[in-house]
């Protein structure tokens, strides 16, 4: 349902189309770090996407996954909790 807007704003904003890029292709052509933050349980872009990116990386690349975390907002709380246990181990 939202991905016809997703598509738009790429089109309108980014000056690409999403049909004819290929997140994959692009990494094969870098050698800069990259880093790779996903939900394990998102059902919009599926975890495996971003293993194939790590995969395909020429650079180093990390992918960090958090379990139960569907959406972006899941994988930053539990970003900021592992961060928080960091500064703080008692949380």
């Amino acid at each position: 349902m939202i991905y016809p807007f997703v598509v738009l704003g790429a089109f309108v904003f980014g000056h690409f189309c999403l049909w004819s890029s290929s997140p994959v292709k692009a990494v094969r052509n870098t050698k800069i770090p990259i880093l790779l933050i996903h939900g394990e349980d998102d059902r919009f872009v599926p975890c495996n996407m971003s293993r194939e990116i790590r995969d395909a990386c020429r650079g180093p690349a990390v992918l960090v996954t958090f379990p139960y975390s569907s959406t972006a907002a899941g994988v930053y709380i539990a970003l900021l909790v592992s961060l928080g246990s960091l500064v703080n181990p008692r949380l």
